[in-house]
């Protein structure tokens, strides 16, 4: 678990974020920020999903990659699709304040718009192309 604690650090440290700045936007305390970080307590599940969430980052690479060394996957448009379909499906978006709920739905339009004018979308044509404007449709609902 030594890695999830250390990418948590790291992903706080780039936005150069407070402790207690991720610690309001989750819905935490400080100390539980800083015992994660520091690998007191391993964050559960839901947690480190919300972090994924927080820092625009896959789940999957906060548990399996070194990203305080660089390592992470290249995100593919496919991938991101699914995130941002399992986020408006589970009204991830739901979650706590007004400002905050705003503030992710504008996160998840962004990259929408990033990956209508991407290259690969417009390669790929009409299925992901439609896929991304019906996201779009739903975010700016």
């Amino acid at each position: 678990m030594n890695r999830i604690h250390q990418n948590l650090k790291h992903l706080r440290e780039k936005k150069k974020w407070s402790k207690s700045f991720v610690a309001e936007r989750l819905g935490k305390t400080s100390s539980s920020i800083i015992d994660y970080e520091k690998g007191k307590a391993t964050p559960p599940a839901s947690v480190i999903q919300e972090y994924a969430d927080l820092f625009g980052v896959y789940v999957g690479d906060i548990v399996g990659q070194d990203m305080w060394k660089g390592e992470t996957r290249p995100p593919s448009e496919d991938g991101v699709v699914k995130e941002l379909e399992r986020s408006v499906r589970e009204k991830s978006l739901l979650h706590g304040t007004v400002e905050e709920q705003e503030a992710k739905v504008e996160q998840l339009r962004r990259q929408v718009v990033a990956l209508l004018r991407s290259p690969a979308a417009k390669e790929a044509g009409g299925v992901l192309g439609n896929q991304l404007s019906e996201l779009l449709e739903i975010l700016d609902k």
